[in-house]
């Protein structure tokens, strides 16, 4: 050990240096001790920027009913983002923005969803309409079932599934040759 004042070498356990007299501070050090950092006790701001993500993915990219739980994560992130402004105001923002985009889209998948179901049940129903104009007159297929063909053939018969009768058929078969 040397002394703090004079440079001289003195030895370890000494309070004060021989040559010039003055006291010897020593500071001991725990080269084994911990370093702790203090951080933020609840800083959830990458959270929220992995729910604003998930939004914004669910929304722009799967779509369909994923948009349910895009609306839901919206939410959810921008809360945690107004928590952690001020903690880091970058990833904040980047979450916030994602979240309300994702919200947007996902309304805006909805809405347009809801638009096809709509417009699918009136082509339904229009075509409904034009089954029963040009087949007004539709019954069970009596050739059908005349010549046994019902065990035979895999039939099924549903609200598209029209015959004719065999006075219809015969008339149209006539048509066809003329």
């Amino acid at each position: 050990m040397k002394c703090n004042q004079c440079g001289q070498a003195i030895p370890e356990s000494s309070k004060f240096c021989a040559s010039c007299g003055s006291e010897q501070v020593t500071i001991s050090v725990d080269t084994n001790a911990n370093t702790w950092q203090r951080t933020e006790k609840y800083n959830t701001v990458n959270t929220a920027l992995i729910c604003s993500s998930l939004s914004l993915f669910f929304s722009l990219i799967l779509g369909g009913y994923l948009n349910w739980v895009a609306i839901l994560l919206a939410p959810i992130s921008a809360y945690f983002s107004i928590i952690n402004f001020k903690a880091s105001m970058k990833k904040a923002v980047l979450a916030l923005s994602f979240g309300i985009l994702g919200l947007l889209f996902a309304i805006i998948n909805l809405i347009n969803m809801k638009n096809a179901w709509k417009t699918l049940e009136e082509l339904e129903v229009k075509c409904q309409e034009k089954l029963e104009i040009t087949i007004a007159d539709a019954q069970l297929n009596s050739f059908f079932l005349n010549n046994d063909l019902a065990l035979q053939q895999p039939y099924k018969a549903n609200e598209y599934h029209y015959s004719l009768t065999e006075a219809k058929v015969e008339e149209l078969v006539n048509q066809r040759n003329d």
